[in-house]
This record gives structure tokens, sequence and C-alpha cells, in this order.
């Protein structure tokens, strides 16, 4: 496949992940020390060694290699730079916005470690001094990612930039099979009312998940997963990047077996068990439950696709319903074109055949709002090797990942060059 070029933001690995190594190493022999400054703030030498130990155990690396201890004191070195420069743009971080970042981490460290006391003796201090220890790092995280999201939110790509791209390669890659596939989105409308009565319930149903009973019983029971019955909520392996963050994020914190803390994204509240991960995938079955207030607005929304579904099947084209009716702007500009894509890239195109389409089912790739979609499979495209002609859409993806690691490179070293640092013998 293509080289891969991903924007790697270190700001919540190392400035909370990483916190309870950096207390141990404060707590034990080693005499902390300034390593760095960066305008008026400092990075200690516990924080190097905690961050590069849990980066380190996460990767399976060695924690003695001198070019990742460098790597690591280079990305904390960055970090700073960028909360200085967003201290200096007047970027704002409210109050509310650190406490649902702390519950979320507090949730995520529950999930991993079992229960809130378990955290605090593994962290050697209570969870309130551990919420009040970590505020600064919890603000700071928000504020880097504010000023990176400003930064290349607006980031285009041209196609001589790809076309140029793809003459870089040093050898052309094979694209393996995939299906052409078309959608048509449609967004439920914001809704925040009820979200209290199904986190009870959501945690109910872990508490009898942990007490024996089976997943596949509790899903039928309470998940709003259209096709709950054939899969049992099983989302498959799933490619970094491919879930929400806030689901993926405590998915990768699990061992295989493990069932999640009650998690909630943008389509609900979710409790879900790892079957399985590897490094940059992850398996898992989820149970996903509705905000009762607004099931009326979700039923609405299925109903209207299967409506869809069926004047396609009586003989209109699925393309121009897409070009009508999606709400995805970006492929419904393209007949609801999403790509030609590997089968296991979205859920619920395995199971169709060519010229099928399927049911209405949760759409959770690349989207930030709570949404449905149909899906076309209008081909299948043989293994061939990757022309600009074909296979437009992943050289572009690729080519743009490309563009925007080659910018954020150069502006860090701008901040670099701007802003005031150095590093302390």
């Amino acid at each position: 496949m293509f080289k891969k070029y991903f924007l790697i933001s270190f700001v919540l690995l190392i400035a909370i992940s990483s916190f309870a190594f950096a207390q141990k190493l404060k707590q034990g022999d080693v005499l902390d020390k300034i390593v760095a400054r960066v305008g008026n703030e400092v990075i200690l030498q516990s924080e190097v060694e905690g961050s590069l130990m849990q980066y380190a155990m996460e990767n399976h690396l060695n924690p003695k290699d001198e070019k990742l201890r460098k790597s690591i004191l280079d990305n904390l070195i960055n970090e700073k730079l960028i909360v200085q420069k967003a201290i200096e743009d007047s970027v704002e971080v409210s109050d509310d916005e650190i406490k649902q970042r702390w519950e979320y981490f507090l949730g995520t460290m529950v999930s991993k470690y079992g229960s809130e006391s378990r955290v605090a003796s593994v962290y050697g201090m209570s969870i309130a001094r551990l919420q009040y220890e970590s505020r600064d790092n919890l603000k700071n995280a928000i504020l880097s990612e504010k000023l990176i999201r400003k930064q290349f939110e607006a980031l285009k790509i041209t196609p001589h930039e790809v076309e140029d791209y793809f003459k870089t390669l040093d050898t052309v890659p094979k694209i393996p099979m995939q299906s052409e596939i078309y959608h048509i989105v449609l967004n439920v409308p914001e809704n925040n009312q009820g979200k209290d009565e199904a986190m009870k319930l959501a945690r109910k149903v872990r508490d009898s998940l942990l007490s024996g009973v089976p997943f596949y019983l509790l899903a039928v029971k309470y998940s709003i997963s259209p096709t709950v019955v054939t899969d049992s909520g099983n989302l498959g392996w799933r490619k970094k990047g491919y879930l929400f963050p806030e689901y993926e994020n405590i998915a990768y914190s699990l061992q295989k077996g493990e069932f999640s803390v009650p998690v909630e994204t943008p389509y609900g509240i979710h409790v879900f068990e790892v079957l399985g991960k590897t490094n940059d995938s992850v398996n898992t079955r989820q149970i996903i439950f509705s905000m009762k207030k607004s099931g009326f607005l979700v039923d609405s929304i299925k109903n209207f696709l299967i409506t869809l579904k069926k004047r396609v099947i009586a003989g209109e084209q699925f393309e121009k319903l897409a070009e009508q009716y999606s709400d995805e702007k970006e492929t419904a500009a393209f007949s609801g074109f999403v790509g030609n894509i590997s089968p296991s890239e979205m859920f619920g195109v395995t199971v169709l055949k060519t010229g099928e389409i399927s049911d209405p089912l949760p759409y959770d790739l690349n989207t930030k709002k709570p949404a449905y979609h149909i899906i076309f499979k209008k081909r299948e495209i043989p293994e061939h090797t990757a022309t600009l002609k074909d296979d437009y859409k992943q050289i572009e993806n690729v080519a743009k990942r490309y563009k925007q690691a080659k910018i954020y490179n150069d502006w860090i070293e701008s901040l670099r060059k701007t802003l005031h640092w150095k590093l302390v013998d």
C-alpha cells in the first residue's frame, strides 16, 4: 500500500497517560532536574522518562533507545511551543471543557484499571488530588488541539499536487480487491434530552456483563443497532481513525475480553467489549443506548432511508437520490460516491452483493454528527496496479496526509525559530 503519513499529536499521550510514570519517578530515587525551558515553562527529566516509558511500553519499543528519547523530548518541546503559541493567539479553554476532558480521562482509566480506587492506587494519590494535578495538562492538551485544528481544518490539495505526489513514489503500489461504494447520509437532529437515563441504563448493563450475562442477550434487548440480531453488535476489525475518538481511545486502553465503561459519542451511549487488537486496528462489539427523547427522530430518519431504498429498487437511480437528499456535502456533490474501498473499511459493505443496497446503518465514519446511511455497492474491482484515473481518491487522501505532515513540520520549525526555548544540560 502507499507510504503512510500521519499528523501525530502526542498531547494526550504525553501530557496525561504518562502522568503516573512521571509521578513514580519523582517519588523514587531519581533526582529530578530541568532538561529544557520553553518560554516560562520547564520540562523535567521525570516528564521525559515517564513519556518515554509509556510510549515504549505501548509500542513495544526499547526505552533505552537514545533516538527514541530525543524524539520524545523534541515532541515535549513542540507541544509546549504549540501551547505557548495558542496562548499568544488568545485561544480560550472553558472550565466546562476541562471538566469534560477530565471525566473522559477518568472514565478511560477506570475502564483500564477496573475502579476509581484502583486508579488512585496506580497514580499514588486520591482522585481529587489527581484531578487537581491534571488540570494544567488537560488545559494545555485542549489548547494544542484547538490551535492544530485551526491550522489544518481548511487545508486543501489540488489535482496538480496529487499528480506530483504520485510521480514521486518509488514504486507504484498494488491496490487490493475493492468495492465501488456510494451512500446516502441523513443526520439525526441534535437532542440531548434523555442522556442521564441512557447513561444509567448503560451502567446497569455493564454491571450485568461483568456478572456474566451473555453479551448477545443484552445486545439484542437494549442496543439500537439495526443489525444487532444478525451481528450481535460486532463492528469487526477497524483501523485507527475509523471510529469516534471517544470510542477508539478507550478501546486501545483495554485488553481482550474487557468491557468499557459507558462512553458517549455523537451517536449515543456505548458499552463495548474488546475482542482483539493490534498496534493499528481493533476488533470490538458494542451495545448502543438511545437517547430516549430523540428516539422518534432516529426512527423517522431510518424510515425515510428505507423509503429511498425502495425507490431505487423500483427503478430510480441511487446516485440521483444521493445528490438530492444526502446531508454529507462532500459525497453528495459526487452522486454519493464514497470511493473504491476495501470491504472491511466500512461497516456493512462485506455482506452486500454487487448491486445491493443496505438497510439503514449507523454512520460513524469521518463524521462528528449522529447519522444514518444506506450503502450501495455498485461493482467489485479486482486487484490492480494503482493509477490516477482509477484510484484518484485513495491517492488524494495519502497525498493530503503527506502535505499535512510537511506543513506541520514547517510550522513547528517556524515556532522553534520565533519562540524562546532552550535545552538545559
